[in-house]
């Protein structure tokens, strides 16, 4: 959906930015933010790490991203420079790295306790238990 463009203003397919950061081989995914609120809301729905701020009567562009880790962060930021000054070529870009993911992220990784804390806990286990 094509947003801005009023008073002087860059009107910009969010859609299109969008599809074309994600086309980028050194990014992961577009980035919601730690809250969800990196986004542009349309009626119905609402595009994920893309933002438009407008200053001056001049439209720019936000993107957050999740990179891929390996490439330098310049380079992530450069493709996604490189892509959306395709799509929107007169608009300002600023682009936020918000994290990065490895090929194999596991969800949750388990922390193992340090011996001295299995030790507490065996012995706060048992207080109170059939052996006190």
């Amino acid at each position: 959906m094509i947003v801005g463009g009023g008073a002087g203003g860059d009107a910009v397919d969010v859609d299109l930015v969008a599809a074309a950061v994600l086309a980028c081989p050194s990014v992961a995914r577009l980035s919601g933010g730690l809250m969800g609120e990196v986004a542009t809301y349309l009626p119905g729905r609402r595009v994920r790490g893309v933002v438009l701020r407008s200053t001056e009567g001049r439209t720019g562009i936000e993107v957050h991203v999740v990179g891929r880790f390996g490439p330098p962060i310049q380079e992530i930021s450069g493709q996604v420079h490189a892509a959306v000054g395709v799509v929107a070529p007169l608009v300002a870009v600023s682009v936020h790295i918000d994290d990065l993911e490895t090929e194999h992220e596991p969800s949750y990784v388990p922390v193992q306790p340090l011996p001295v804390e299995q030790e507490a806990r065996a012995r706060v286990g048992n207080v109170g238990g059939a052996d006190s």
